[in-house]
């Protein structure tokens, strides 16, 4: 499995529409030559009574959790809507 998260460079934090709510975190099962694209955006989150702002991949927080089988090849498009640039990090690729 890959674990993503998100670098951020120099950024502010701006006020993100009421109606982009965060979703829960997915898993997201890949085949060998698929493709996929990943948006990142902001979106909001109540967390314990604190009303947040929150980086998101594809509407979630966390992000999703891809499940590819090893030895596969994707094509996994990133899409920024956010104000500033980011960079992916990974974790679990072998």
């Amino acid at each position: 499995m890959i674990f993503i998260g998100i670098v951020l460079t120099g950024c502010s934090l701006k006020d993100t529409p009421e109606s982009l709510r965060a979703l829960p975190s997915q898993v997201i099962s890949l085949q060998d030559g698929d493709r996929y694209t990943l948006t990142l955006q902001m979106a909001k989150k109540d967390l314990k009574g604190i009303e947040l702002d929150l980086l998101t991949y594809q509407g979630m927080f966390p992000g999703p959790m891809f499940r590819i089988r090893q030895g596969s090849t994707i094509n996994l498009e990133i899409k920024n809507e956010l104000w500033f640039p980011a960079l992916l990090h990974p974790h679990g690729v072998r």
